[in-house]
């Protein structure tokens, strides 16, 4: 009985061992003045990338994907704060917001919806 738990205790470690060896690290690649960073998923797609300045600020467009693909959210920072208009899809891309910033601050959020070929906005 001893021996089996220290059996599944070593086939338990293997097994972790070979999931964190497989899923894929990030890469930094020096772009301008800055530093991009990309995370991929398990399967070698891109799960986010945006890029860093110098002081370690997130400065540009920051842009997060689903597992197939898609894009699922796209932000802009400047120096670190929040500016612009960012995007959210959901439901298979028929859901968007478009969240707008000035300033770090929230300004304005829409929804906006693809029905029927019409896209509706909602405040």
């Amino acid at each position: 009985m001893k021996n089996l738990k220290w059996m599944c205790t070593g086939y338990l470690l293997i097994i972790t061992t070979v999931i964190l060896m497989a899923q894929q690290k990030p890469v930094y690649e020096k772009e301008g003045r800055g530093t991009r960073v990309t995370h991929f998923y398990e399967n070698g797609l891109i799960k986010e990338t945006g890029t860093y300045d110098s002081k370690g600020q997130l400065n540009g467009d920051w842009v997060q994907y689903n597992p197939d693909g898609s894009i699922s959210f796209q932000a802009y920072f400047e120096n670190g704060e929040k500016e612009g208009r960012w995007f959210r899809w959901e439901n298979e891309g028929q859901t968007m917001y478009e969240i707008t910033y000035a300033d770090n601050k929230l300004v304005n959020v829409q929804k906006w919806s693809l029905e029927q070929r019409n896209m509706l906005a909602e405040n």
